[in-house]
């Protein structure tokens, strides 16, 4: 088995470079550290509903990320249509956006996601 025991100064740089990234998540699989290492560099992060991330945690559609339904063809292109190939306006929005998703993730800690979901299932 094949384990990183670090990550390169280029991904960060890409990261810090990027303006917008996308993320997927099979559909058996419940997240990953890649969502919350797009968040915090700023970029607009366009997020696949099947993650869940869309039902309560904080992230909101064109508030601090923008969504799209991996099942739905056009859906992604939708979204690249409004944010990126929607000129000066589309661009300065998923700036906006990028910006809070940052300062949303900044904000976040596993304690409060662990807490929440705990809440939910009535345990606390």
């Amino acid at each position: 088995m094949l384990v990183a025991d670090s990550v390169s100064d280029a991904y960060f740089t890409l990261l810090s470079e990027s303006q917008v990234i996308v993320t997927v998540n099979p559909p058996s699989w419940e997240g990953d550290h890649r969502l919350w290492e797009a968040l915090t560099s700023g970029a607009l992060v366009v997020v696949d509903k099947a993650s869940g991330w869309d039902n309560g945690f904080g992230l909101v559609d064109g508030w601090n990320c923008a969504f799209y339904d991996m099942w739905d063809e056009g859906s992604l292109r939708d979204v690249m249509r409004e944010y990126i190939f929607g000129g000066e306006e589309g661009m300065r929005k998923a700036k906006e956006i990028g910006e809070r998703g940052k300062i949303w993730a900044k904000g976040q800690r596993g304690a409060q996601r662990i807490g929440y979901i705990l809440d939910k299932v009535g345990i606390v």
